[in-house]
């Protein structure tokens, strides 16, 4: 158990560098070896998540807007993993209390499974 929490830290951001590399270099959309969603291979629909490997390649170099239309719920994804990080593995001297205590809030996971189950159904109705 206390190794898991000593490697999480130094493997996480050594992850986040390697994917972020590879997203900065390489197109999800014209690179064939990029994970495919098989939720939107198998109904043709798209998940909450479809378009998040685009979206974080248009982020990286600096078009927002691109990155919004691939999948406008990467605004929520992205500042709570970050937060989720910064109160499990990153919480020295207790400064990031307030993170873990506003992600394992009750009303926080509820709000969030309705956030992601509305933008899942909004999504495929308007076609975004």
């Amino acid at each position: 158990m206390k190794k898991d929490f000593l490697t999480m830290p130094i493997l996480f951001p050594v992850i986040l560098v390697i994917a972020g590399i590879l997203y900065f270099v390489f197109n999800p959309s014209s690179e064939s070896w990029f994970f495919k969603c098989p939720f939107h291979l198998i109904t043709g629909l798209q998940c909450p998540g479809c378009g998040s490997q685009r979206a974080v390649h248009a982020l990286l170099h600096g078009e927002v807007m691109e990155a919004l239309h691939y999948n406008a719920f990467i605004i929520v994804i992205i500042p709570l993993l970050l937060l989720m990080a910064l109160g499990e593995w990153y919480n020295y001297h207790h400064w990031f209390d307030w993170a873990k205590r506003l992600i394992n809030n009750r009303y926080t996971m509820i709000i969030l499974g309705i956030l992601t189950i509305g933008w899942w159904i909004t999504r495929n109705i308007i076609g975004i």
